[in-house]
């Protein structure tokens, strides 16, 4: 097994990951499905070579110690990869996610109008969520991108691993890999108001220290982005209270409250002619929202304020976001209504529009 090769295989075919499991045949993820490769199961021995070659000694060492395994991996002309490494059932496994050399423009993502102009802002938090492969990173990766083109900034990432690599513009960019340019995310945060940034890009929160480092810099006047793994804008702020104990809960949100910029969640839904596209929902922090955030126990009024907010603010909820691209013929009626949070409810908009004397896609 040519692990390049099936790399360059994956480029072609258009996938998002490649998936190696010992005994079993590759496969590929295209479009968010597992198609199985027409070829013979991976062996022992093709799991070893292909660990050896798409990890460092370091992130293999530590694989063979913890079972465990980061890294990037770079192919010339094909592209980059994330790459991961793990064990079940005590087999050998890799999941390789594609990472273009090209950093994509916001313009070209299907993003909601407002995210340029956030991107932009000059002080605290974005958070942008969703699961896995929801185009988290991307979307950052364009922000900074958007940065990159229109500000004279010194940007910051922190990262495990490095995804896309971004070229100098009119910011100065230094690029971070944890495990190789610091030792851990923790030493890595530590060091790095000492670094003189204006833009910090933190991979990913993943405890209450990373949280409070990321809270710390954007209050200390920094501009700072990162992710969750969150689905909406409510849980996001949850998610943030829960990495505390409760006796801090209201410091945090009068906190959050005031550094928040915008929460960014994300869903990718297959588009009618092939393909996925973003189901954003938006939220922006406007003094009403901030309000809601500081106060205990109204969180569940933010995806009415969201709505509400679409006019004025930019704002968006996934229905809106939802409802748009089935009126503009990007998704089908079903991708539509199982991805709505209340069907009938869309139903009744669609109805609404037809009634209108719109014709219904």
């Amino acid at each position: 097994m040519d692990i390049d090769h099936l790399l360059e295989q994956m480029v072609k075919h258009g996938a998002s990951d490649l998936h190696l499991q010992e005994s079993f045949k590759p496969s590929l993820r295209i479009d968010g499905t597992l198609r199985r490769l027409d070829m013979k199961p991976s062996s022992s021995e093709d799991l070893k070579t292909a660990l050896k070659k798409v990890l460092t000694d370091k992130q293999h060492t530590r694989f063979t110690q913890t079972n465990e395994g980061d890294g990037s991996y770079q192919v010339e002309e094909i592209g980059r990869f994330r790459v991961n490494a793990y064990r079940a059932l005590d087999l050998q496994n890799l999941a390789i996610r594609y990472i273009p050399f090209e950093v994509p423009k916001l313009e070209s993502l299907n993003l909601p109008d407002k995210i340029p102009e956030l991107a932009l802002s000059k002080r605290g938090l974005v958070l942008v969520t969703g699961v896995t492969g929801s185009g988290k990173s991307t979307t950052l990766a364009a922000m900074l991108r958007h940065i990159n083109e229109n500000m004279r900034m010194k940007i910051i990432t922190l990262e495990d691993p490095v995804e896309f690599l971004h070229e100098e513009q009119l910011c100065s960019i230094s690029q971070r890999e944890v495990g190789i340019d610091t030792s851990d995310y923790h030493t890595g945060l530590t060091q790095v108001f000492r670094q003189n940034p204006d833009v910090i890009l933190l991979g990913e929160i993943r405890d209450a220290a990373v949280m409070s480092e990321a809270l710390a810099g954007a209050e200390t006047g920094h501009m700072v982005f990162t992710t969750l793994h969150t689905t909406d804008a409510r849980h996001t702020i949850s998610r943030v209270l829960s990495f505390y104990p409760p006796h801090d809960h209201q410091a945090i949100r009068e906190l959050l409250s005031g550094v928040l910029v915008a929460t960014i969640s994300m869903r990718l839904l297959p588009k009618k002619e092939g393909g996925r596209i973003p189901a954003v929902e938006l939220m922006v922090n406007t003094a009403l929202i901030s309000e809601i955030i500081a106060e205990e126990g109204r969180l569940y009024e933010l995806p009415q304020l969201i709505h509400d907010g679409h006019l004025q603010y930019g704002m968006q909820t996934f229905d809106q976001c939802i409802l748009q691209q089935y009126r503009d013929g990007l998704i089908d009626y079903e991708i539509a209504r199982v991805n709505s949070s209340n069907p009938s409810e869309f139903d009744l908009a669609i109805q609404g529009i037809t009634g209108g004397g719109a014709e219904s896609k």
